[in-house]
């Protein structure tokens, strides 16, 4: 019984930190993205 509270727990931890990681990937993708846009923009302005 113990070990399967255990393993419940791990699954809703996994379960809880999994968007977490999909989130932080996510926003550093756009990130990147944003600020790749914003240089090209930057160059387009200055040309």
């Amino acid at each position: 019984m113990f070990v399967a509270h255990v393993t419940l727990a791990e699954q809703v931890m996994a379960s809880a930190w999994l968007p977490v990681f999909v989130r932080v990937k996510f926003l550093s993708m756009n990130v990147l993205l944003v600020t790749e846009k914003l240089s090209t923009v930057g160059e387009t302005v200055k040309l």
